[in-house]
């Protein structure tokens, strides 16, 4: 029997050398809210752990430093590492600049370690690497184990894991409705989890969803029905894209029908807090078991009237995912559970994080948050 997929990381530590910014151990929940000032590092956290994804997928990162524990498949792993810091390295013109992979000088990683539930499987001091108690052919010293070891079924799960990690952001919602698609087989049946599992765009899986899953979109198009009350009906076609130069791929199209309106209107006609609820909702919907969503300032993009609804279905959503959010918004800080609250503060180059009862805040959410607005370590985003 194949174990079902599933991934939850339940701490992190990081350090940058280049910025000096060094993130104190915070816990994760299957939800966790990260409140505080402006600019006490909450989107840092989020950033720190997309780089984690990157380097588990091949890239290196000047000067980085981390400690992640995350549970995958009913175990338990530590992953650490730290990379050089290269001379006059800058983030921007460093990504902007260096186009040809031969001009590229790379960090190398100083060391390395993975352990699964507490025993050691891999270590790694600059050129030498020990995996299962034997040392390793000699490897490249700028990308990591977990990435060259990908196809080892203990460092599989790893790898695979850092994949289910999305950020729900901008650059994301531009990547649902691609201009290219690979292609998604119909002929094939396929399940429910089936679609979940494919690699293609959420509009491809929508698409797939609604021709092969046909009682499972109608709950999709309900739940998003339920919030926009106006909305008659919804749809996702396939373009056809024959005689246009340059377009051997799928392209989809999500529509959706007004109620007294006879025409179809496109997603890139539809308002952004409209589009941006069923996106989430579609999300949650079509993820793998096991999905790590990384959510910076929850509310941008919702409308006043869907900021309750889609938070009460981030709230009951049911399925075996997990949630790392940044807010600002009363209603969002007020209605999350005070012990899914990680209150964020920066002290120079130290961001530290609370749980809601260090600061005695254990009454009602309301009570709470009042509390919480006044605190100094909220509202200036110093440390006591």
């Amino acid at each position: 029997m194949q174990m079902e997929k599933s991934m939850r990381i339940k701490s992190l530590e990081t350090y940058n050398s280049h910025s000096k910014l060094k993130i104190n151990k915070i816990e994760f929940k299957s939800l966790t809210l990260l409140v505080g000032a402006s600019g006490v590092g909450k989107t840092q956290i989020l950033r720190s752990i997309n780089k984690i994804k990157s380097i588990a997928h091949g890239d290196s990162v000047s000067g980085f430093c981390w400690n992640v524990e995350f549970n995958a498949e009913g175990n338990d792993y530590q992953w650490s590492g730290e990379f050089e810091a290269l001379e006059d390295y800058d983030d921007f013109t460093y990504g902007m600049f260096h186009f040809d992979d031969d001009d590229k000088v790379e960090p190398k990683i100083i060391k390395e370690e993975v352990k699964i539930n507490g025993s050691i499987i891999i270590t790694r001091s600059g050129d030498d690497i020990v995996y299962n108690d034997s040392k390793t052919v000699k490897l490249a010293s700028t990308v990591s184990i977990v990435h060259h070891l990908r196809e080892e079924d203990d460092i599989s799960v790893i790898h695979k894991s850092f994949s289910r990690i999305v950020q729900v952001d901008d650059d994301e919602m531009h990547k649902v409705f691609p201009r290219k698609n690979k292609d998604a087989s119909e002929d094939e049946e396929l399940s429910i989890n089936d679609i979940r599992e494919k690699s293609f765009s959420l509009s491809a899986k929508l698409y797939l969803c609604q021709e092969k899953q046909p009682v499972y979109f109608h709950q999709i198009k309900n739940s998003f029905v339920e919030i926009f009350p106006y909305i008659e009906d919804i749809k996702v076609v396939k373009v056809d894209t024959r005689g246009i130069p340059f377009f051997v791929h799928s392209v989809y199209a999500l529509k959706v029908k007004e109620r007294g309106i006879d025409e179809w209107i496109s997603h890139n006609s539809m308002s952004t807090g409209m589009l941006k609820t069923f996106v989430q909702l579609a999300y949650l919907h079509l993820s793998p078991t096991g999905t790590v969503f990384l959510i910076d300032e929850f509310e941008n993009g919702f409308g006043v009237n869907c900021i309750n609804d889609i938070t009460d279905v981030l709230l009951h959503h049911g399925n075996d995912v997990q949630f790392i959010l940044t807010s600002h918004h009363p209603y969002i800080i007020n209605n999350i559970p005070l012990d899914n609250w990680k209150i964020i503060s920066r002290k120079a180059g130290v961001v530290d994080n609370y749980s809601a009862d260090f600061f005695n805040l254990k009454e009602s959410n309301h009570e709470a948050f009042t509390k919480l607005i006044n605190l100094s370590v909220y509202f200036d985003g110093a440390d006591r």
